[in-house]
């Protein structure tokens, strides 16, 4: 379980990254956030702490860009996705 999650994580956090380029078109920005996740584990913080569930992080990291992508550019793929991720979260 542990490394299926892990891989979930860092596709999540890929797609993240290619996001942000996508939307600023700004390679310092994708490089930031590439850092960013690449260097700074949120998996080591979410076992030790209370809560210990870094997938819910994920997924409403994955949440956040699908709104904006909803917010951005609506259709209905984008709503059906939306609508769907809201019953995983």
């Amino acid at each position: 379980v542990g490394l299926v999650q892990l891989i979930i994580c860092a596709l999540i956090y890929a797609y993240i990254c290619k996001y942000i380029y996508k939307r600023t078109n700004n390679i310092y920005f994708y490089l930031c956030s590439l850092l960013f996740y690449g260097f700074i584990s949120y998996n080591v913080f979410y076992s030790i702490s209370i809560s210990k569930d870094a997938m819910y992080a994920v997924f409403t990291a994955l949440f956040v860009c699908m709104i904006d992508n909803l917010c951005h550019e609506p259709s209905n793929k984008n709503i059906i996705l939306l609508i769907y991720k809201v019953f995983i979260l």
